[in-house]
């Protein structure tokens, strides 16, 4: 029944309380409340009508709202939401990693959403493994809640700018910047996925060999 909108910058609180102002759809409902949140007035916590149901895709709208400088939102005014579920085996994946960037370059991992539920990839763990095999310094992925929906992907480095810098990134909401990814050594290493109570949902042993052979520079 809760639903919060985060915004790029404050927002003024008077007209963001006016619940005419957001439409939930496919219902195209209006939220019973709307309470922007202080002290920073960026996010508005949304109370809805009607229980949002589990692997179903709304698209939040919002109209005719002001920042605290009384500019109007245009543009970029609706977005994806949904119920997140807790994530399963193989639910999410590794798709692709630089482990093995310039020497002025970062890491990067890469992740798929394969099913059909919306995951919170606040509750989702990277981790490496250590000599012995131990699962090593597991870190999530994000520290604020971030939903990624079905079919969709997700990039997470150490320096988000240098990725876009050097990289064709066609949505760079969904690149996220942690303070530290696992150990990813140049020749060899692996990395895993693990939802919040340990369990692996996905494991990747990665090679230096898989570096195609006529690379000439294997950075």
């Amino acid at each position: 029944l809760h639903l919060v909108a985060v915004f790029s910058e404050p927002l003024d609180s008077s007209t963001a309380a006016d619940v005419l102002h957001y439409t939930l759809s496919p219902d195209q409902d209006n939220p019973q409340e709307a309470a922007p949140v202080p002290p920073l007035y960026d996010r508005v916590e949304l109370t809805l009508k009607k229980p949002m149901l589990p692997q179903r895709i709304y698209t939040l709208t919002v109209q005719q709202l002001n920042d605290c400088r009384l500019n109007e939102l245009s543009g970029r005014n609706s977005c994806k939401a949904g119920l997140p579920e807790p994530p399963e085996n193989q639910d999410i994946i590794f798709n692709e990693i630089l482990f093995n960037p310039p020497p002025y370059g970062y890491d990067y991992v890469e992740l798929f959403n394969r099913s059909q539920k919306t995951l919170d990839l606040q509750k989702i763990f990277l981790a490496g493994r250590d000599a012995l095999g131990a699962v090593k310094d597991p870190r999530p992925l994000v520290a604020d809640q971030q939903l990624l929906f079905p079919g969709e992907y997700a990039v997470f480095t150490e320096n988000r700018e240098w990725v876009l810098q050097h990289y064709n990134v066609p949505y760079p909401e969904k690149l996220f910047q942690m303070s530290s990814l696992p150990s990813m050594p140049d020749d060899q290493g692996t990395l895993l996925l693990l939802d919040g109570s340990g369990r692996i949902m996905d494991e990747l042993l990665y090679d230096h060999h898989w570096h195609s052979p006529l690379l000439a520079d294997a950075e």
